[in-house]
């Protein structure tokens, strides 16, 4: 894929203004990308060639817990309407309830998070705390933990796939969730800037519960480290970058 001079000189900005930045607030960065023209179906299959071209975060940690962590992969990008993302989650002891289960008992399953705020400072935020049946547990929070539940979020497009059909699999149990937000509905929020210079300040987690204990344990996995001595995800330091970049993809292949 090649960036247009005009891009170039714009990710050089970005680089510089990112530089600027205080180094605790962008402890982790990934790079979202920005895409023109890309046909996307939120089915839970995750399958458009697209995704074959967008960087993943593959190292979750979980500096709380001694045993390895479960294997975790979050990608996202963005064309001129939708933000889309993807979770992959190996789990081989799969927690989850029952068809019929209030959503906030999601708190008691494994679950994948995602968290989009206004600034680093965490003063108003998204939370989205999502099952492997695709439930979601919604609602809008500001430093510190002053929550602010939601009944809803339609505007959250949210579908579960078949892990076993992703290449590799195996045997191994796990879930697959693909979503996606409107634009125009997180610049409305101030999720999103209008200035492609300024990041997107954003955490991705993990609850991971472990049913071969008695109690159940819960491995709390987390993007980037906060450097706290308990598990915490709901301060500035859980953040990270979320930097935008504009490429030029054009159906099955990208621009030369």
């Amino acid at each position: 894929m090649l960036l247009l001079a005009s891009q170039l000189s714009q990710l050089a900005l970005a680089q510089d203004a990112l530089s600027n930045l205080p180094t605790s607030r962008c402890r982790s960065s990934y790079t979202l990308n920005e895409i023109s023209q890309v046909q996307m179906q939120i089915d839970g299959r995750a399958d458009e060639p697209i995704w074959q071209h967008i960087p993943s975060i593959r190292q979750l940690h979980s500096p709380w817990d001694n045993s390895p962590p479960a294997e975790t992969e979050f990608q996202a990008f963005a064309d001129t309407d939708s933000l889309y993302f993807i979770f992959k989650a190996r789990d081989i002891d799969l927690v989850v309830g029952a068809d019929d289960i209030d959503v906030d008992q999601i708190r008691y399953e494994d679950r994948v998070e995602l968290m989009l705020s206004t600034d680093a400072d965490m003063k108003r935020y998204l939370v989205l705390e999502m099952d492997a049946k695709a439930r979601v547990m919604a609602y809008w929070s500001k430093h510190f933990r002053e929550f602010e539940p939601l009944m809803s979020l339609p505007q959250l497009q949210l579908m579960a796939g078949d892990f076993s059909s992703l290449e590799n699999a195996g045997s191994v149990r796990g879930f697959l969730l693909e979503g996606a937000l409107p634009l125009a509905w997180l610049k409305a929020e101030g999720l999103l800037a209008d200035d492609p210079v300024l990041p997107i300040f954003a955490g991705v987690f993990r609850a991971d519960f472990h049913t071969h204990s008695a109690p159940w344990k819960v491995s709390w996995l987390s993007w980037s480290l906060p450097g706290t001595a308990k598990p915490e995800f709901h301060i500035p330091a859980a953040l990270g970058c979320w930097n935008r970049r504009s490429l030029i993809f054009d159906g099955m292949q990208s621009n030369d």
